[in-house]
């Protein structure tokens, strides 16, 4: 913003998606406010507001967005960019995006998700991890839905679809619940947890890297999981979350050290089902809408085996069909 402001440019106004401006803990709503001494006006669009009103692009030229995500679907900022390019559109103004690498490379895993499943966390038809950056997305989005949008990235330098630890970066925390990127890691199956009473590991200070709930055994998890996946790194694990689920409570369960290997989608699921034998798990329903397949829910509370094939060919059809938006090399690892 300072940046911005010190080469002369007007700056008319700032639109903040979730968590606002500073950082606020997930799924606070957020109200108007000003920035800093410059008294810019700062409208929020995670509140009463998802994308700005007619009246709010009155008087701008553009709306550039520099925001950092993480590559995975249920991620709300990209849906921020989403709601705003079609506002953009609507209203004829110019939409330019400053690119940024996609910390988790061109990886890409997930079921798309249909229509009947969208919400402020899942939409636009995406596998759980697409495997773009925000400019390449915003470039998918327009094609897609075919806007007539005046798009203009601005690419990033030094990266070629590499994992984030295959580089040279610091890690810029992009929302409180990841400070790190193990905590990305575990976050890309474990965020499935929101929607059960077990603690994803929000209100400690290894959010995603600690579940557990004052009813799991412990000992038998870690045992289960170190059978079922020799090379994963977990042990057991009690914490006391200072906020969030089991605030204050004694909490058993697990703590994990991921790595590149770790197919957290896939182990969130064989938890789940480890944990439902004990008759205390409760799985909301909305949580078909973070992983885009009532398959997911209903293959554990029938005990029905369940394949993550389709998962794998969906994510792998996802990228080939939209090779042509690429900006930027195709490397996984």
């Amino acid at each position: 913003m300072e940046m911005l402001i010190n080469k002369g440019i007007k700056v008319d106004k700032i639109f903040s998606p979730e968590h606002g401006m500073y950082g606020v803990p997930d799924g606070q709503k957020i109200d108007d406010s000003f920035y800093g001494t410059v008294r810019i006006p700062v409208k929020s669009l995670y509140g009463k507001n998802l994308y700005p009103s007619q009246n709010e692009y009155d008087g701008l030229d553009a709306l550039i967005f520099d925001i950092e995500s993480v590559g995975l679907r249920f991620y709300t900022f990209i849906y921020t960019m989403f709601y705003c390019m079609k506002a953009a559109a609507d209203q004829g103004k110019v939409f330019m995006v400053l690119d940024r690498p996609n910390p988790l490379g061109r990886y890409v895993f997930g079921k798309v998700i249909l229509p009947e499943l969208t919400s402020f966390v899942g939409d636009c038809f995406l596998p759980a991890s697409y495997g773009f950056t925000n400019g390449e997305l915003a470039l998918y989005i327009k094609k897609k839905y075919k806007l007539n949008l005046d798009l203009r990235i601005i690419k990033c330098t030094g990266w070629n679809g590499e994992y984030f630890c295959h580089g040279n970066e610091l890690w810029n925390i992009p929302s409180p619940a990841l400070p790190t990127f193990n905590s990305l890691l575990a976050y890309a199956g474990f965020c499935f947890f929101e929607q059960t009473n077990l603690s994803e590991g929000r209100g400690t200070y290894k959010p995603f890297e600690y579940i557990g709930a004052p009813w799991v055994d412990s000992q038998g998890l870690v045992a289960y999981l170190r059978n079922k996946f020799p090379d994963l790194k977990v042990r057991e694990r009690t914490f006391v979350p200072f906020d969030r689920k089991y605030k204050g409570e004694l909490c058993f369960g697990a703590e994990f050290f991921p790595s590149l290997k770790d197919n957290f989608f896939v182990i969130s699921h064989s938890i789940l089902r480890y944990c439902f034998r004990s008759g205390k798990l409760v799985i909301n329903e909305n949580i078909d809408r973070l992983t885009a397949d009532r398959q997911f829910r209903l293959s554990i509370e029938n005990t029905e085996e369940f394949s993550f094939d389709l998962w794998e060919k969906e994510g792998m059809e996802f990228m080939h069909s939209n090779e042509d938006i690429l900006l930027y090399g195709r490397d996984k690892k």
